[in-house]
């Protein structure tokens, strides 16, 4: 059976065709290890800002998800100079 760990790095880039085929791996294993990472990108459509934003929603309680750590390092959007 498939007993695969999952690491994508630049999620942002990443199409919802391709997470399709890689996101049965570790489907035999009881907790499964997958592992994305990724710069902000510039597309709100992606499945990366799909996944930005339940990562934020995860830090800010309004997910509620124990089987998911987020962690995002980002500067405040509302800097100034």
């Amino acid at each position: 059976g498939l007993n695969g760990s999952l690491l994508i790095d630049e999620v942002h880039v990443v199409d919802r065709e391709f997470i399709g085929r890689v996101s049965r791996a570790g489907i035999s294993r009881d907790e499964p290890l997958d592992l994305e990472f990724s710069t902000a990108g510039d597309d709100p459509m992606s499945y990366g800002y799909e996944r930005f934003e339940y990562a934020q929603g995860i830090i800010d309680g309004t997910i509620e998800d124990n089987h998911t750590f987020a962690l995002i390092y980002a500067a405040p959007q509302d800097l100034s100079d």
